[in-house]
């Protein structure tokens, strides 16, 4: 089943990671974790000039895992290990083939 996510949501859960990093620089994973450095705002082009790296969503984890060795905090806006576990998201970023 797919979950369309609304930008209402998607705001709110930008601000949330704004207020727990109110001054921090962010850099987004490509491609989902670009969109939401954006809506941040203080985005940056490099890895290494931001204070927190940012994506749209963990699913398993696997693309986490790869950016732990920046040693740098990293949030997202939806967990998947821990809600819409069984579903299938879509961003308002993508189109219906789920492509940005």
């Amino acid at each position: 089943m797919k979950k369309f996510i609304k930008w209402a949501e998607i705001l709110n859960r930008a601000n949330n990671i704004k207020e727990k990093y109110p001054k921090a620089k962010f850099w987004g994973i490509p491609r989902g974790g670009q969109v939401v450095a954006g809506i941040l705002g203080n985005a940056v082009d490099n890895i290494e000039d931001c204070d927190v790296i940012v994506d749209d969503l963990i699913d398993s984890g696997q693309t986490m895992e790869k950016y732990l060795q920046y040693d740098k905090p990293i949030e997202v806006l939806i967990d998947k290990r821990k809600e819409y576990t069984n579903e299938w998201l879509v961003f308002p970023w993508e189109n219906a083939e789920g492509d940005i």
